[in-house]
Formats: structure tokens, C-alpha cells, sequence
């Protein structure tokens, strides 16, 4: 079935160029946090289940920087 789709001009299935277990930044510059797909990076999150996410504020402050930072020095 795969192959009968992908034989089409225009399959009807969403373009993917990669898998991902983090979250990504899409290419507008939104913090995509949630599984799924993402249709303008055309990327499938699927978040690694030891992941702990914690929210990302609409406009981060200094110290919401800086425990960004602390996480990701980890």
C-alpha cells in the first residue's frame, strides 16, 4: 500500500523529513513542545518518555533564561 501512495505525483501524506524525540524550534521561531507532527518543519515529534518539559513562557525574563540555561548545562 506504502508503495502504491508513494508511486503518486502528489501523495495524499503529509511530507516528513525527520523523527525527532526533543522539542524543536519550527522554522518561525515556535518552541514546539508536544508530540506530533509539525507541518511547516515537516518534522514528527516524538518526545522520549523520560522527558520533563517544562513550560515555556510566552516572553521570557532573565531568570527564566537562566534556569534554561542551568537545564541545558546538565
Amino acid at each position: 500500500m506504502l508503495r502504491d501512495l508513494l508511486a503518486q505525483l502528489d501523495p495524499p501524506v503529509p511530507s516528513l523529513e525527520r523523527i525527532v524525540t526533543v522539542p524543536i524550534l519550527d522554522p518561525d521561531g515556535t518552541v514546539r513542545a508536544t508530540a506530533g507532527y509539525v507541518e511547516s518543519a515537516r518534522v514528527l515529534i516524538d518526545l522520549a518518555p523520560d522527558l520533563a518539559i517544562p513550560p515555556v513562557p510566552e516572553r521570557p525574563v532573565a531568570a527564566d533564561r537562566a534556569i534554561a540555561l542551568s537545564a541545558l548545562c546538565e
